[in-house]
């Protein structure tokens, strides 16, 4: 039994009874099939480059047109290559002169598939049926007693390329890894441990919270404002005898009036400090 040489798919050589093998030609359908999804959903379902707008002559009953084009809906292609007629239904009570928003979306047929049919329709509220494609919106008025459109507003419109394919993958991703990195603005809150922020992070999105020393870069306080006049040793020392007992405070004053006293004494008599044990004090030039 022969098979091919990428996908490994049994095939018939000639002259074999095929309808022995209903399974096998089942699976090379199939086959075929999730492969045609896969590269249809690389570039998802929407309009392809400038078709499908939405005209803005509009005929008696009210009628709009959609202008002929292509795109991929329900990930089978679709495409159209005549004005397609838009039915609208204007609901009672509304003040024409002001007029009604309509918002536009195809949506695939039975024989999409096979004759690249689409129906397009119009609805006066949004749609949220991940089925349809989003076209367009405009508003009808009524103006000297016949029907007229805005211009038409294409914001949000779905639409197929490979830039807007890679765009929307981008804007839809979380980034993974070790530990995984998660989107600050929507997957966080309350406390958010330090291996899970990016280094890239800009710190101007942070506005409350206490972040670990580790995550911090040495900073000189000569970039702070009001950084002040004192050295880093001269800070350190402020700091050590902040940190003091009172006791320690007097002592240091006494111990330094005592020398001051001794060396002022010395500078007199020269052998004054002669029965100090344990001590030489020393005044240069003089001593």
């Amino acid at each position: 039994m022969p098979y091919t040489s990428i996908f490994n798919y049994w095939f018939a050589d000639p002259g074999t009874e095929t309808s022995k093998y209903p399974e096998k030609d089942r699976e090379r359908w199939e086959a075929i099939e999730i492969s045609l999804l896969e590269l249809y959903t690389i570039f998802g379902n929407g309009v392809n480059g400038e078709g499908w707008r939405i005209s803005e002559t509009v005929a008696e009953g009210p009628i709009i047109y959609i202008t002929p084009g292509s795109g991929h809906i329900g990930y089978k292609f679709a495409e159209t290559t005549e004005n397609y007629p838009i039915s609208l239904f204007v609901p009672t009570g509304v003040d024409m002169s002001v007029g009604i928003q309509f918002f536009v979306y195809g949506y695939a047929t039975e024989t999409t598939h096979f004759d690249k049919s689409i129906k397009f329709e119009a609805f006066t509220t949004t749609q949220d049926n991940l089925d349809y494609i989003y076209i367009g919106a405009f508003t009808l008025k009524l103006s000297n007693g016949s029907y007229v459109i805005t211009k038409p507003d294409y914001d949000g419109r779905d639409e197929i390329s490979i830039f807007s394919s890679v765009s929307n993958l981008i804007n839809k991703h979380v980034h993974t890894g070790n530990p995984p990195k998660i989107n600050l603005r929507k997957h966080t809150s309350g406390k958010l441990p330090g291996a899970f922020i990016a280094s890239d992070l800009d710190a101007s999105q942070i506005q409350t919270g206490k972040m670990s020393l580790d995550r911090l870069p040495q900073i000189s306080h000569e970039l702070l404002s009001n950084a002040g006049q004192l050295t880093h040793e001269q800070l350190d020392t402020f700091f050590i005898n902040q940190n003091l007992d009172v006791d320690d405070h007097l002592a240091e004053v006494a111990f330094a009036n005592w020398l001051q006293e001794i060396l002022a004494e010395k500078l007199i008599y020269i052998d004054f400090d002669e029965f100090f044990i344990n001590s030489f004090f020393f005044i240069p030039v003089i001593t």
